[in-house]
C-alpha cells in the first residue's frame, strides 16, 4: 500500500507531466481538465501512473518544483540574453514577475489552481512578445507598460479573459508589441495597459 507521502509526490509529478504535455499540444484543454480532476482524487500511485498512459515518457522535465511551485529553468539564472521561449508552470502556487526582467520572445504560462502576476512596466522587451496563457481554476494578471501596442485574443470556458487598453493615442509604427493569447477554464485572465506613471521607469527595449 502506498504511503501518503508517496502518493503526494507522485501526484505532483503527474500534474507537472500533464501540464508539460498540454504545453506541448499533446492534450486538449478538455482532456487536461479531466485528467487533472482525476489526479486530485487518486489514492495510489498506480492510478496516477494510469493517467499518463499513452503519452510520451517525460525523462527530463524542464522545470523544478519549489514549495509547490513549478517554474521553468531553461538557462542559468541571470542570463542577460533574451530567450526565444520560456515556460512558467505553477500548480497550486504563486508566481510574481516584477521589476527589471528580460521577457522572452514567447512566454508560455500554464497555471493550475494558482495565482500569476506579470508586471512588464520595467521589463526588457523585444520588438514582439507573445504570451500564451492557459489557466485552469487560476488567476492570471498581466500589466503592460504604456507606449506598447497590446494585442489580446483569448477565450474562456466558465471563466473570463478580459483586456483593457490604455489611452496612449496613436503609437509609432515601431512601438513594441505584446500579444496575449490563450484560454481560461474556470479561471480569470486579465490584461491591461498601465496608466502613464504606474511604472517607476519607462519601458526598455532590447535590440535583436
Amino acid at each position: 500500500m502506498d504511503t501518503g507521502d508517496a502518493v503526494a509526490v507522485a501526484r505532483e509529478r503527474t500534474i507537472q507531466a500533464l501540464c508539460h504535455h498540454y504545453a506541448h499540444d499533446r492534450l486538449t484543454v478538455e482532456e487536461l481538465d479531466a485528467l487533472l480532476s482525476r489526479a486530485q482524487v487518486a489514492t495510489d500511485t498506480r492510478e496516477l501512473d494510469a493517467l499518463l498512459a499513452g503519452l510520451p515518457a517525460v525523462t527530463a522535465m524542464p522545470a523544478r518544483v519549489d514549495g509547490g511551485e513549478v517554474v521553468a529553468q531553461l538557462g542559468p539564472p541571470g542570463t542577460p540574453v533574451r530567450r526565444r521561449e520560456e515556460r512558467i508552470a505553477t500548480i497550486m502556487g504563486e508566481v510574481r514577475r516584477t521589476g527589471s526582467w528580460t521577457v522572452p520572445e514567447h512566454l508560455r504560462i500554464v497555471a493550475v489552481m494558482s495565482d500569476v502576476k506579470l508586471d512588464l512596466t520595467e521589463a526588457l522587451l523585444g520588438p514582439v512578445t507573445t504570451i500564451d496563457c492557459s489557466a485552469w481554476m487560476a488567476e492570471v494578471r498581466v500589466l503592460v507598460p504604456p507606449g506598447v501596442r497590446l494585442e489580446a485574443a483569448g477565450g474562456a470556458f466558465l471563466g473570463s479573459f478580459t483586456e483593457r487598453w490604455g489611452t496612449d493615442g496613436a503609437l509609432p509604427s515601431d512601438a513594441p508589441v505584446v500579444r496575449v493569447v490563450g484560454l481560461a477554464v474556470m479561471a480569470e485572465v486579465a490584461v491591461k495597459v498601465a496608466a502613464p506613471g504606474d511604472g517607476r521607469k519607462k519601458k526598455k527595449r532590447l535590440s535583436r
